[in-house]
């Protein structure tokens, strides 16, 4: 797996991913899209992308038991066609943005691929948006989240978010709260120099 900068090329399969996870924030393409253009550079979008797929290595081997140029000729259109599928391997399972706003960020989304969940993407990705966010002088990282999203609010706490407060009714369809977190970049520090 690995975590590079989002590119205006991903927008579709990040739109895909939306409408694959309910809980997620919903934007359209266009809204998207808008993100990349934000000329003063407060917005940090980041996909995560694992293998997309198994390779399938038995169909070579056959054919490399078969006698003749007919056989020779199969077997190279299934290294070629092998060779394709290695280059894409890799796909877009995730993404995460955060908006910055002085010393203080928001992380607006965090969405993986309902069939890569529990893989660490969703991990692997919020840590490296936390060390880009600590790089870029971000003292306190802010979130909120359905309170019925159980797996996302354990990975949020796992990685050093606070539960902070609660917005009554913020949800709707269905409705309920969002619990709110902070992760603070300074706590984080006192406690590893505490240890």
């Amino acid at each position: 797996m690995r975590v590079r900068t989002a590119e205006l090329a991903d927008v579709s399969r990040l739109v895909a991913l939306l409408r694959a996870n309910a809980t997620a924030a919903q934007w359209t393409d266009m809204q998207l899209a808008r993100m990349f253009d934000d000329g003063e550079g407060q917005r940090v979008i980041l996909v995560v992308e694992a293998e997309a797929g198994t390779r399938h290595i038995g169909s070579a081997v056959e054919n490399d038991n078969r006698i003749g140029e007919e056989s020779e000729s199969r077997c190279h259109e299934e290294e070629n066609r092998e060779s394709a599928r290695d280059s894409e391997a890799m796909r877009v399972e995730g993404f995460a943005v955060a908006n910055r706003n002085g010393l203080e960020c928001e992380i607006e989304n965090v969405v993986v691929n309902p069939e890569q969940q529990r893989r660490g993407l969703g991990k692997t990705l919020l840590k490296e948006l936390l060390n880009r966010l600590r790089r870029n002088a971000c003292e306190a990282v802010f979130l909120e989240v359905r309170e019925s999203n159980r797996a996302a609010r354990g990975l949020y706490t796992k990685c050093g978010f606070q539960e902070v407060g609660r917005r009554v009714k913020y949800y709707a369809q269905p409705q309920e709260d969002a619990v709110l977190y902070r992760f603070c970049f300074e706590a984080i520090a006192s406690e590893m120099v505490q240890t």
